[in-house]
C-alpha cells in the first residue's frame, strides 16, 4: 500500500520517521499548495531557540498544484540559510565532515 506524504523542506524528525516506516512512501505532487506549512519552511535550533527559515516560492493562482510551484530566486535565500546553519552548528561535532 502506498502512503502519500506532502513535500517538505528540512522536515521535522517525526516526518522522516513516518516516511521511512511507510512500506511504499511517495510525495504527492498533485495536492494543492497550502500556505504556512513545512512545504517551504523549516525551523532550526539556535542558541536563542527556534530559528525560522523559508524558501521563497512563486505560484500563479490560489489553488496551485505542488508540481507547478516554482522556487523564487529574486533573493539570495540559499546564502542566508547556509549562514544561519554555519553560525548555529559550526561548533557541533562532525560539522566539518558534513559541511562540504
Amino acid at each position: 500500500t502506498q502512503q502519500a506524504f506532502p513535500i517538505t523542506y528540512l522536515p521535522p524528525i517525526s516526518y522522516v520517521a513516518y516516511f521511512m516506516a511507510a512500506s511504499a512512501p511517495l510525495i504527492d505532487i498533485y495536492e494543492h499548495w497550502p500556505k504556512s506549512t513545512y512545504r517551504n519552511r523549516a525551523e532550526i535550533a539556535s542558541p536563542k531557540g527556534r530559528y525560522r527559515i523559508s524558501v521563497p516560492v512563486s505560484k500563479d493562482k490560489h489553488h496551485t498544484p505542488v508540481r507547478e510551484v516554482k522556487i523564487s530566486y529574486k533573493e539570495n535565500w540559499q546564502q542566508n540559510h547556509w549562514r544561519a546553519i554555519r553560525s548555529f552548528y559550526s561548533n557541533s561535532p562532525y560539522f566539518l565532515h558534513y559541511e562540504p
